[in-house]
């Protein structure tokens, strides 16, 4: 994956791109050549691209347990590639829809989105699962109500995958804790009624919210299955050492009504950018090299945008370009001595490339991730903890540096639940382990 670093550079320092090929769409053709396939409904072409990796380090993977599985990427949102215009007009819809009242809200977007879904995603989907041996949910944050989006999604695609008695499995999910009634209602159906055989969450934190959510419905208990992104320096890689002298300290910038759409309490727009520049003025005052970045959410570029109209002219401060693919967003986090984030992939990338990092909290997923690598202590909360207070943090991120006996483990962990998986989905569409279809 240099060549994907290589890009990133190149459109850093100005100059023109080299072109980057596509993969090849799926053919339906192909199918009779492939033993058998896995269809993952995801969001792997997010405009975050920390989707993006999520999918692609699950989908290697898969490939690397077995050589006969071939994995189907089917993203949930409709889209069928990277691309910079994916989501430009979503900070647009957020403010538009943040303003509805609550009861009005609560029933227009659910209604919309379920007609969006039956009139010109299902059909595409039927297509692709066509050509599919089995059916995997996940991963990422999957499994959360924000006006239904995604209990409305997943339902519509299980439906389709239960029509054709497709062996289903639910992996490495995130869970949140807050859910509609006709939310939990409409998937908890859809799971009872598939031909459920593995179910598998990212951490304690989404186990009990699992519980809380699904369980009293009556669907299963879920196993623990690290999240894939734990995988992303197997996945893509090493990465070129950027040439400098001095500790380089990435900032992933994330706006505030990102925040708010997924979490009760109040982030001001102001008070959030006033505090990100006087953190990242700190750690320059430091001796660190500080470089602002983005996963790649529209909403966070044009916060990342206002920031730059204070910090621009700041020599120690500099802004990393946009990133067109997930490999460009990984080597980038690889580069730095230290990640400053609310984003989880962005701290899950940077842990899996060994690289210090330090959460800003606004909801139980970030902080639950870092009590699973033992960091615990390197959560703090942008409203309460003071820019000179982070800095010093990140500083003793730097020089504590990574556990190694746990990182391993994460890592391995990871690894073995994703073999075990495509193990399962395949004894239960009917192969053998040897790889004779039975069915």
């Amino acid at each position: 994956m240099e060549a994907a670093h290589n890009l990133a550079l190149r459109r850093e320092r100005g100059e023109a791109p080299v072109e980057q090929p596509d993969l090849a769409p799926f053919a339906p053709q192909q199918a009779a050549a492939t033993t058998h396939r896995i269809g993952i409904f995801n969001v792997k072409y997010s405009p975050n691209l920390g989707d993006g990796i999520i999918a692609e380090c699950l989908e290697g993977e898969l490939r690397r347990a077995d050589p006969r599985v071939e994995p189907l990427s089917i993203d949930l949102a409709g889209r069928n590639g990277f691309h910079p215009a994916h989501g430009n007009r979503r900070a647009a819809m957020l403010a538009v829809i943040e303003r509805l009242p609550a009861p009005l809200r609560a029933r227009i977007v659910p209604a919309m989105l379920l007609a969006l879904v039956r009139l010109r995603m299902a059909s595409r989907w039927r297509a692709q699962l066509k050509h599919c041996d089995s059916v995997i949910v996940g991963g990422g944050a999957l499994f959360q109500d924000v006006d239904q989006n995604f209990p409305i999604k997943i339902s519509e695609a299980l439906k389709l995958a239960n029509a054709r008695g497709l062996p289903v499995a639910v992996a490495s999910v995130g869970v949140s804790g807050q859910w509609s009634r006709a939310g939990r209602r409409r998937l908890a159906a859809r799971l009872l009624a598939a031909r459920t055989v593995s179910l598998s969450v990212r951490d304690t934190q989404s186990a009990s919210a699992w519980r809380a959510v699904m369980g009293t419905l009556g669907i299963g208990a879920v196993a623990h299955a690290p999240d894939p992104g734990l995988l992303t320096s197997r996945h893509y890689g090493p990465a070129p050492r950027p040439d400098t002298t001095g500790q380089r300290v990435g900032i992933c910038v994330t706006a505030p009504i990102a925040l708010r759409l997924h979490h009760d309490d109040g982030h001001d727009d102001r008070q959030l950018e006033t505090w990100m520049v006087a953190v990242a003025r700190e750690l320059a005052a430091l001796g660190n090299e500080v470089m602002l970045f983005t996963n790649g959410s529209p909403e966070d570029r044009l916060f990342r945008d206002r920031l730059k109209t204070v910090l621009g002219d700041d020599a120690a401060i500099r802004f990393a370009p946009d990133f067109t693919r997930p490999g460009e967003l990984a080597h980038t986090l690889a580069g730095f001595d230290c990640v400053l984030a609310h984003r989880l992939h962005a701290c899950i990338v940077a842990y899996s490339y060994k690289v210090p990092t330090v959460g800003f909290a606004w909801d139980g997923k970030l902080r639950s991730f870092f009590e699973q690598t033992g960091r615990g202590h390197f959560v703090i909360d942008p409203r309460e903890a003071s820019p000179l207070h982070v800095a010093d943090l990140a500083m003793s991120a730097m020089a504590q540096g990574i556990d190694e006996a746990t990182h391993a483990h994460l890592q391995e962990t990871a690894k073995g639940a994703i073999h075990a998986l495509a193990q399962r989905l395949l004894s239960a569409s009917g192969q053998k382990i040897s790889g004779v279809r039975t069915g």
